[in-house]
């Protein structure tokens, strides 16, 4: 009994011991008021304490931990007022990372982390609720959404699809969101009419800023479209700021686009390779290589190989593009200049992904320059954050060999084919033989008329591609074209492996007519997409064949035993 009452005054008075230094330290936070007469209770409890009064002893032990349960009640703090869309900050205690944030117990707008603060953006005005469920209770906290104390300034990007990467980007820079609201306006290529008359009328006349790139007068047939118009169309006191159409062959000297093709050409390359034919650029190489009859795999050898002339061709076509530039930006008056930064640059850093695709190391530049006119600050951080969002890092292509060895950057893809919206890396053997099938279909009479057309006469790589055409560009005849177009032909792989599905793509050909192997055995029937999936299992020298009238056309194709 005397060893019981012992532990029971020892256990009472550390109870009371806890009690009193948690008082000392709850009680000065604004949100928990101390009860009345606090200190006098303290002392009498102290005073009152005996074996008999252990059960007093116990009920302030238990008042104290009251109070230390009632401070780790979950808490949420916010400010008493921000500006409509701007973030501020959510405080909270006592709960769990991840609870929901919601805003007037409706919308999602955050959750809590391990740091206890997270910020929230509210966009609409007045006296909101910020809150938080808490089994069935609610746990809320009043701010007051005012409008901004400052106006913001209008600002617009006119220009190609490059305008459309740099106001993404001009966006996380938080200096310029608190001073400047971008309108958004599609690239003046895809642009409508409708849109356009509408920024015209509506947007241009308010803006307090216009970057823009030179857009030449009669572009699209009316000059409403120029960039000499539009500058007309501001309000006194806008400012305007130039910045070039980016574009450099530093790393595809090769390279080239087809300035035009028909909708059949465009709908097969769309479905080999994602793009339209006007997207897609075509490597020399590989173009010689189809014309002069090459096989897939010399074409993946001659891919990395160039000659002394091609080596000075290339320098020269690279120099070529900085002067350029260059040019248009002295004959413009460009605000922002790029011309110098890529020519020093681009042997460290890989500053484009295609020739009009500029990295955003780039970008990041241009708005440095841009923020120079407009007095608005950049961290260092959001600048890197820039350069590794890179927002035209949509498609790219594989970097020569030749070129690579000039070269002095460290960059894991450079020898791959990628299109970001498939989130594919294609090496360079499956995409020559995507070049050859496309090659295929357009035939080599329709590719060197196009490819000469493309390259306008102007330099040696023409005199590799006029292997079956030695006609002038200029003088290319509608009925030449018409009459290669309208040949029924039957395209399939040279190789492929038994079993394994594989594409034939047949030109004006009528849908539904067999698709035979060996002039024997029935595949499958012409699609209407002009693309029909076959398989064949037998290994050996085949052939696909289709028959119009007496005819037969026929493709040649090697099947391998499954490996």
């Amino acid at each position: 009994m005397i060893i019981e009452t012992v532990i029971a005054i020892v256990a009472v008075s550390g109870m009371l011991m806890l009690f009193r230094s948690k008082k000392q330290t709850i009680y000065p936070h604004h949100e928990i008021g101390p009860p009345a007469k606090d200190a006098e209770l303290g002392k009498s409890s102290e005073k009152l304490i005996s074996i008999s009064d252990s059960q007093i002893a116990n009920n302030n032990a238990m008042d104290g931990l009251q109070h230390r349960v009632e401070l780790r009640l979950p808490k949420i703090k916010v400010p008493q007022e921000s500006e409509v869309g701007f973030p501020f900050e959510v405080a909270t205690e006592g709960l769990a990372s991840g609870t929901q944030i919601f805003a007037d117990k409706t919308y999602i707008v955050g959750q809590v982390t391990n740091a206890g603060v997270v910020k929230v953006v509210l966009n609409a005005l007045g006296k909101r609720s910020v809150d938080i469920k808490c089994g069935e209770t609610w746990l809320s906290a009043e701010i007051n959404i005012i409008r901004p104390r400052h106006e913001k300034k209008k600002f617009a990007i006119y220009g190609n699809c490059q305008s459309l990467a740099l106001a993404s980007v001009l966006m996380r820079f938080s200096d310029f969101r608190n001073k400047f609201e971008i309108i958004k306006l599609d690239p003046v290529h895809l642009i409508s009419n409708a849109a356009h008359d509408a920024f015209l009328n509506k947007s241009l006349p308010n803006l307090d800023v216009l970057l823009y790139q030179p857009v030449k007068e009669g572009y699209r047939g009316n000059d409403r479209f120029s960039s000499k118009y539009l500058l007309t169309q501001l309000k006194e006191g806008a400012r305007a700021i130039s910045f070039p159409s980016i574009q450099s062959y530093c790393y595809h000297p090769t390279v080239f686009l087809f300035k035009s093709a028909s909708e059949d050409i465009s709908s097969i390359c769309k479905e080999i390779f994602g793009l339209p034919i006007h997207e897609l650029y075509h490597f020399h190489q590989i173009v010689k290589s189809y014309l002069s009859g090459a096989s897939l795999q010399a074409a993946i050898v001659s891919f990395d190989q160039a000659s002394d002339k091609d080596i000075e061709y290339y320098h020269a076509r690279i120099q070529d593009s900085w002067d350029r530039l260059l040019q248009a930006e002295i004959e413009h008056a460009i605000d922002i200049r790029i011309s110098d930064f890529i020519k020093s640059r681009y042997k460290q850093s890989l500053l484009f992904h295609t020739p009009s695709h500029p990295s955003g190391e780039v970008l990041a530049d241009i708005c440095h320059q841009l923020f120079s006119h407009l007095g608005v600050d950049a961290s260092d951080e959001e600048m890197q954050e820039v350069i590794a969002l890179d927002p035209l890092n949509m498609i790219s292509y594989p970097l020569q060999k030749f070129i690579l060895g000039d070269l002095n950057i460290n960059y894991d893809n450079s020898r791959n084919f990628f299109i970001k919206h498939k989130d594919t890396h294609i090496t360079i053997d499956v995409l020559i033989n995507n070049y050859y099938m496309l090659y295929n279909y357009i035939g080599k009479e329709r590719l060197a008329l196009i490819s000469n057309h493309s390259l306008d006469g102007k330099d040696h790589l023409l005199a590799d591609l006029l292997l079956f055409n030695n006609t002038d560009s200029s003088a290319m005849l509608d009925d030449q074209i018409t009459t290669i177009i309208q040949k029924p032909r039957i395209i399939a792989p040279d190789k492929i492996e038994a079993g394994v599905p594989f594409q034939v793509i047949t030109q004006n050909i009528m849908v539904g007519t067999a698709i035979m192997a060996d002039k024997v055995h029935s595949l499958a029937k012409v699609d209407a997409s002009g693309i029909t999936k076959i398989s064949l299992s037998v290994s050996g020298k085949r052939t696909i064949d289709i028959k119009i009238n007496d005819d037969w056309i026929s493709s040649n194709i090697i099947v391998y035993k499954n490996i």
